[in-house]
């Protein structure tokens, strides 16, 4: 009895022991997943533009809600003062390999106790309550670029007021701040009538006069009051202006804003990005310029993104790919637009209903039929654009281009991008296919890619 009291003892010990060691190995090392999950954000991250701040990867942390991993980690971007202290912290949203991020700032108080807390200001839920938490604090939410997007004050985990920042004009027409970081929220200024853009900056002076922080904002161009609208010299759509969001980057592109432009005051652009505009719109679409991933032998100029990657999302991302833009003439740059205008259209559709699983005979009875044959994974979208947009998009671009040529021209570059589809492979014999091949290159030939306009 006395040996076998003694055997199970030490054999008590050594499975403590291991599960000690276990403990300890779980406590101190990530699993695979989250190694690979935060490997695969800090590629994506690293590929972005224009941004000037490191952030600690090794200080990650993740948070897993509705099948989305949330990176929250500090960003490391300096903003300080004498009297204004900022706790910066980036927020990456990794939907199934989709990416989008937020910086968010808090100005002269602590973080939130719970990182749940840094997901939801990210995602511009104005309730913390219903989380269980009462965080009070001035936020700043800005993109990965440190561009501002909106500004918040928490009481007890409640949004009481808006906050933000003062618009200045050139970096000049403020020297009246002081060193006050936050600003009463406000409408960029007025702009003259002439044709003129300027640049507009965030810039925080100390009390003697000396700039510590100047960040680029947008641009505005005359006849526009808003977000990055206008442009020189056209009669655009003023509500589409209004209504949609262009980024700085966009913008001050010279091709991609003169391609826009043109095309607001095209009637099917306009009927195509009808909804997203007016008061009671419930989406908002944003024009943006960034990289895109290109795969050998194909060339992406263009992509449409829910953001976040949510059907409950209420933004869309219409994105030219700023490293093929140059390659490209005005008119290609155009259908690009009107391809992924559509495609922002159909998206809307779907964030109407939920998602496509919602699709039925009484809501979209054409896409509801499509979807049946091909899903989102099979390119559902492009067979619905190759089966009823083809003409209106020669259409829309034959406008743009100022009927140069035949409308079977036009409808050549209409199937960019949709011949992969099975109505395209189907539907048109080899003869006609290469025809389109041979009339898409005419019409682009001895286009200039170095001007706006390339007519």
């Amino acid at each position: 009895m006395k040996n076998s009291i003694s055997q199970a003892g030490i054999t008590c010990i050594i499975l403590l022991n291991i599960c000690f060691v276990f403990a300890s190995c779980k406590k101190n090392e990530r699993s695979i997943s989250d190694i690979d999950v935060i490997s695969n954000a800090k590629n994506w991250f690293l590929k972005e533009k224009n941004i000037d701040y490191i952030p600690s990867w090794d200080k990650a942390e993740i948070l897993r809600e509705n099948k989305v991993n949330y990176l929250i980690l500090p960003s490391n971007f300096n903003l300080e003062s004498a009297t204004n202290q900022v706790l910066s912290r980036l927020v990456i949203a990794d939907s199934m390999g989709i990416y989008s991020a937020k910086l968010i700032e808090i100005i002269n108080g602590d973080l939130p106790e719970s990182t749940k807390d840094l997901v939801s200001i990210s995602l511009g839920r104005k309730h913390l309550q219903n989380s269980g938490s009462y965080f009070s604090g001035n936020v700043l939410i800005l993109d990965q670029r440190h561009r501002f997007l909106e500004g918040e004050r928490f009481q007890d985990g409640l949004v009481v007021s808006n906050i933000g920042i003062k618009f200045s004009q050139d970096g000049r027409n403020g020297n009246n701040i002081k060193d006050r970081l936050l600003m009463i929220l406000q409408p960029p200024p007025d702009v003259p009538i002439s044709p003129v853009c300027t640049d507009w900056y965030w810039t925080t002076w100390t009390a003697d006069g000396v700039v510590i922080s100047e960040v680029y904002l947008y641009t505005t161009c005359s006849g526009n009051t808003t977000y990055g609208g206008g442009s020189p010299g056209t009669g655009g759509d003023t509500n589409l202006y209004r209504d949609t969001t262009m980024t700085p980057a966009f913008v001050k592109n010279a091709k991609a804003m003169c391609a826009l432009s043109r095309l607001m005051e095209n009637n099917f652009f306009k009927a195509t990005l009808n909804n997203f505009i007016g008061e009671t719109k419930n989406i908002d679409l944003t024009f943006k310029l960034g990289y895109i991933d290109q795969e050998s032998g194909f060339t992406t100029p263009g992509n449409t993104l829910v953001r976040p990657s949510s059907w409950n999302s209420k933004n869309i991302d219409i994105i030219i790919a700023s490293n093929v833009i140059d390659s490209l003439s005005s008119i290609q740059v155009a259908i690009t637009l009107l391809h992924e205008g559509i495609h922002a259209e159909i998206y809307r559709k779907l964030l109407s209903i939920n998602g496509p699983g919602n699709l039925n005979n009484q809501n979209f009875p054409s896409m509801f039929n499509l979807y049946q044959q091909y899903s989102i994974s099979r390119g559902f979208s492009h067979e619905y654009m190759a089966n009823y947009y083809v003409d209106i998009m020669a259409n829309a671009i034959k406008e743009y281009d100022k009927s140069r040529f035949d409308i079977d021209y036009y409808k050549a570059i209409a199937w960019n991008g949709l011949k992969g589809t099975n109505y395209y492979e189907t539907s048109l014999t080899t003869q006609q296919k290469n025809e389109i091949e041979t009339k898409k290159n005419s019409l682009l030939a001895n286009r200039n890619k170095q001007a706006c306009n390339d007519l």
